[in-house]
């Protein structure tokens, strides 16, 4: 059985990590919540996101994969909270504004989800050890997205600095 996702957020950000987690074929997203229906003010006025493009383009991709004319297999949501209580729900990936990351993650853990998150992971190092503790005491898995870290010539870099090719840092 496949590890079902819940999305939260889907604005900017959304438009490169809802692709990325739509491509994994051990894995399918079954929620989405933003309480944006649907606008144009995220990248520009030609750019559409939110709630409803969002579950469109959720279904729309499964219904391509799957070789049918319509799926419904995917739900959307104003709050995120009823995407929490879902117990079908395995995992939550939360691309919301930076100041709900803490609340949502440690809601997620309590609730028994696994989470990746966006960056910042955190405001403040009392929400950070507040989301690490809760993960911990529900035994859950956290992954925050820092987008360039893994990019290979950010690796490249990072191993010049450590190895002294570069000269000393300062």
């Amino acid at each position: 059985m496949k590890p079902t996702i819940g999305f939260i957020g889907l604005g900017n950000q959304s438009q490169i990590d809802l692709p990325v987690f739509l491509q994994q074929p051990d894995a399918q997203v079954v929620a989405v919540c933003d309480v944006n229906a649907s606008g144009n003010e995220y990248l520009g006025p030609e750019v559409v996101l939110g709630r409803e493009p969002g579950l469109r383009r959720v279904n729309e991709y499964y219904a391509k994969k799957l070789g049918v004319e319509k799926y419904q297999g995917c739900r959307a949501y104003n709050d995120f909270r009823e995407v929490v209580a879902r117990t079908d729900v395995d995992a939550l990936v939360i691309v919301a504004p930076d100041h709900w990351h803490a609340i949502m993650t440690v809601m997620a853990a309590e609730a028994g989800k696994d989470i990746y998150c966006e960056k910042p992971l955190s405001l403040t190092v009392a929400q950070g050890r507040r989301m690490a503790e809760a993960v911990q005491r529900h035994k859950r898995i956290l992954q925050t997205g820092s987008m360039w870290r893994s990019d290979l010539a950010a690796r490249r870099a990072c191993a010049l600095v450590r190895n002294g090719r570069i000269g000393q840092v300062k």
